[in-house]
């Protein structure tokens, strides 16, 4: 039914039909009508930020955590660049979120203004429009781009005056729905591991969109084929099992090998090139344009991954239970657990701090890795059970984004534990969204570890540029009562027993927490 609304209604009734359940961002000039739209709405909750870095973050988090493409909504110009560090980490996980900002109204700027510049950089489509009738095809071109191939972030400018200007609209009918592809080869594929005897599956974030989390533990556990993941491929196969490895920690020799020696790997949503592998490939991955394809020994397979791991099992139900298991992949894989997982090989205190926070965390858990020694730690040693789920400040190493990553996570999922595992450095660089989390009553618990310094950074300088440390050690301020006086639960942990029992106890607390672990420099090994 035709709509006589504002652009500002226009764009938020076509959100809705897309079923947008969270939109972040700070109202400001340029968007007012938008933001209006917003008010008292009954089915998007409008967030506002302290800073536009923040909400990109929180969206893409968000949207990790519910499968739903959040909105981040921010002015023109110094806003959008303020977005930019949240969205391109959007862009590196992979992360569909919808970016909508304003533009130069001058018509003469057209096409060539900064926003669309800059938006076309960050995301993998940017639509601009001109008139109000525009806004609803526009939205809805924008969520097709994003379920369409790999998902990655959108970008739409609407105009101020588009925003304040007065048309007639239809109503997209409903969101466009995710392609499910079954990837062509896949009888080769089925062949090949029916053909193996060593198989290995490699499961990463991919495997974890599309939703072929099931179908790969069902796969693994009837035929008896070990898992090793990324890093955030963690939580799809439960660690530290009969066929449960966990991350690909390549640096370490004894697991380095033994995947070597495997004579099939099937990978499933990993984002990586497997030219330094020995070993023939399946891959499978829904990028039409992923870099390294057609690379040498491998059957690359272009579709959605749970659809296409689907019919691949279903091509080796003939095979019979454990197949490719047994005594001799047992004992393999008991002797890579205790050469990886041996107390008296790890590091301290991150060993240490690490079980803490694990024996604290229910099974289903979301954590936030920083970047940090601890976050770095975490990747490999921090084990995960299924239903628990790990998200990383993504390949571009964001320093800063765990935090406001945990504040999302948290939003989306209120019934889930969720526990930033942060430095410093990186904690201050978003201090300020501990007002987001009171306004918004987000009870999730942030860690701080804190060697008042950017502590890789001045490793560096010591081990690497002869001791000229210049820049690196950091006045810090009292977190505890920092966090106090934004109304959060500050407190400070001295040891691992004392960090256990203050998560323990901030898990079950209405309220945000923020837990400070001082600590000296860490050592590293991988």
């Amino acid at each position: 039914m035709p709509l006589r609304v504002n652009g500002g209604q226009a764009l938020m009734h076509s959100l809705d039909c897309m079923g947008v359940e969270y939109v972040f961002g700070v109202p400001g000039h340029g968007q007012y009508e938008a933001v209006d739209a917003l008010h008292g709405h009954p089915s998007i909750r409008y967030v506002s930020n302290r800073n536009e870095q923040e909400a990109g973050f929180m969206a893409d988090a968000c949207t990790q955590v519910t499968g739903r493409p959040a909105v981040v909504q921010v002015v023109s110009g110094p806003g959008l660049m303020y977005a930019g560090a949240g969205l391109v980490s959007a862009f590196a996980n992979s992360t569909p979120i919808l970016v909508v900002t304003g533009a130069n109204s001058n018509p003469v700027m057209g096409r060539n203004q900064l926003e669309y510049r800059t938006l076309g950089a960050m995301t993998k489509w940017t639509g601009q429009v001109e008139a109000v009738e525009e806004i609803p095809d526009a939205v809805e071109e924008a969520f097709r781009q994003m379920y369409t191939g790999r998902p990655r972030p959108t970008g739409l400018i609407v105009p101020a005056h588009i925003l304040a200007a007065t048309g007639t609209i239809e109503l997209p009918s409903g969101a466009p729905q995710r392609e499910r592809i079954v990837a062509p080869g896949v009888e080769e594929a089925i062949q090949k591991l029916h053909q193996a005897s060593r198989p290995l599956l490699w499961v990463g974030a991919g495997a974890l969109q599309s939703g072929a989390q099931e179908c790969i533990r069902s796969m693994a556990r009837r035929l008896g084929i070990p898992v090793v993941s990324t890093h955030r491929g963690k939580g799809i196969m439960e660690e530290r099992t009969k066929l449960g490895l966990g991350t690909a920690l390549l640096a370490h020799p004894p697991l380095r090998g033994w995947i070597q020696s495997r004579d099939l790997i099937l990978a499933i949503g990993v984002g990586r090139p497997f030219q330094d592998m020995p070993v023939p490939i399946v891959q499978i991955d829904v990028d039409p344009e992923f870099p390294t394809r057609g690379q040498r020994d491998t059957l690359w397979l272009q579709g959605d991954a749970r659809a296409t791991l689907e019919a691949i099992a279903q091509g080796c139900r003939h095979l019979p239970a454990g197949h490719f298991g047994g005594a001799e992949l047992d004992r393999e894989i008991e002797a890579l657990h205790a050469e990886r997982w041996n107390p008296d090989r790890q590091l301290q205190p991150q060993w240490d701090y690490i079980q803490a926070i694990r024996g604290a965390a229910p099974a289903n858990t979301i954590f936030i890795q920083g970047m940090n020694q601890m976050g770095y730690y975490s990747r490999h040693y921090l084990s995960m059970p299924p239903g628990g789920q790990f998200l990383t400040s993504s390949t571009q190493a964001t320093l800063g984004g765990a935090y406001p990553l945990s504040l999302g996570a948290r939003l989306a999922a209120p019934d889930r534990p969720v526990i930033a595992i942060t430095g410093d450095g990186g904690f201050v660089y978003g201090a300020q969204a501990m007002a987001t989390a009171v306004q918004n009553r987000i009870h999730s618990v942030v860690l701080v570890f804190n060697d008042n310094a950017y502590g890789n950074v001045l490793r560096a300088q010591k081990e690497e540029f002869d001791n000229r440390v210049i820049g690196t050690r950091l006045h810090n301020p009292d977190f505890p009562a920092l966090a106090q006086s934004f109304g959060a639960r500050g407190r400070r942990a001295h040891s691992a027993p004392e960090l256990q029992a203050l998560l323990e106890e901030a898990l079950q607390t209405d309220a945000h927490t923020m837990i400070e672990i001082p600590v000296g420099e860490m050592d590293r090994m991988y």
